[in-house]
């Protein structure tokens, strides 16, 4: 990860490198609100801490990546969430044990636009409210992203101490149309 640009105008911008996630759905039968977050990241801790093929414990990497995904009326659809696997799993990462874990590859880089909380976020409404302040400030400077993956990503260990939350929109880096939209207007 490399910040590219800092946030002076309301936005910062990042690379993630491409490379190995292990992911996991963030999904309803967990629970509801935190419930189904802390069940998919128990999944994602429980991999990294041995619960795979190979008994493996894996060093954490931050930050934890949350895409929540939304059709054109910005309805959700799905929720999953990521952690990058360190440079020494990349080439062959142990397979999880649990069937809702799963390894994903991004074969290239992806630039992120992001705005940072400086702080958990501890409510739907904030976290949307600073997703429409991200988009707001993106389509003032005039730049191109996707807006129906909404990510958010944390930058400290849950639980641990204050949190340090970001959330990002994923940049339109060809030739395409802009994509400006007033993003989850209530």
């Amino acid at each position: 990860m490399e910040v590219i640009e800092d946030e002076a105008c309301g936005f910062g911008v990042r690379k993630y490198r491409g490379g190995k996630w292990v992911g996991t759905p963030v999904v309803s039968s967990d629970g509801e609100g935190k419930a189904m977050y802390k069940a998919a990241f128990m999944r994602l801790y429980k991999y990294i801490g041995g619960a795979n093929a190979r008994k493996t414990k894996i060093p954490m990497t931050l930050p934890v990546i949350t895409n929540t995904y939304m059709d054109e009326n910005f309805t959700e659809r799905a929720t999953t969430m990521h952690l990058y696997l360190p440079p020494a799993y990349q080439n062959n990462p142990p397979k999880p044990n649990n069937q809702q874990v799963y390894i994903q590859e991004h074969k290239e880089d992806t630039i992120l636009y992001f705005r940072s909380l400086g702080k958990e976020a501890k409510s739907e409404d904030v976290i949307k409210e600073e997703f429409g302040k991200l988009a707001a400030a993106l389509n003032k400077a005039g730049k191109k992203f996707w807006p129906y993956v909404a990510v958010a990503g944390g930058y400290t260990i849950p639980g641990l101490g204050k949190q340090r939350s970001e959330v990002m929109f994923a940049a339109i880096e060809d030739d395409s149309e802009p994509v400006g939209v007033v993003f989850l207007e209530g």
